[in-house]
């Protein structure tokens, strides 16, 4: 929490939470009552759907759970993360991401992990993403700077 404060009095518009580093929502609920409501972003990584959390925990591990308990916390944006996706240009899940927003009205997701091609964003928007994080695509120049402007342009 300190740390959070930190982060936030040193310029910082939001601070990420992520699942993996925390050993329960009680954790994620403390730090949201330091950063306020429009200030932290929950990140729900997941391996094989299911949510990691830090050291030996017993959260939840259900995504829909875990998306249901973050809205009755507070939290209006998350970020879906399927850590097993990262860098395989496997492509995004858009049916789970829909199913997930669906699930949590009223939260924004920014989702990532897998992402390969620029026809992918503009279906990942119509799915609820507000936004995406990609990195391997980009790198690799599989994904341009004009595919996400004209994506952009698209939604």
């Amino acid at each position: 929490a300190d740390e959070a404060r930190r982060v936030l009095e040193s310029g910082a518009k939001k601070v990420i939470v992520a699942s993996e580093s925390l050993p329960s929502l009680d954790a994620a609920a403390g730090l949201l009552a330091v950063l306020g409501t429009g200030r932290g972003v929950f990140s729900v990584d997941l391996r094989e759907r299911k949510v990691i959390w830090g050291g030996a925990s017993t959260a939840p591990r259900d995504p829909y759970e875990v998306v249901a308990l973050l809205m009755s916390l507070g939290f209006r944006e998350a970020i879906l993360l399927e850590m097993d996706r990262i860098g395989t240009a496997a492509g995004a899940d858009a049916r789970f991401l829909n199913s997930i927003t669906r699930a949590a009205q009223g939260v924004k997701f920014i989702v990532g992990g897998g992402i390969k091609a620029a026809s992918e964003l503009a279906r990942l928007k119509r799915a609820g993403a507000s936004g995406v994080l990609m990195a391997t695509a980009l790198h690799d120049g599989t994904i341009t700077r004009e595919d996400v402007i004209r994506a952009g342009a698209e939604c």
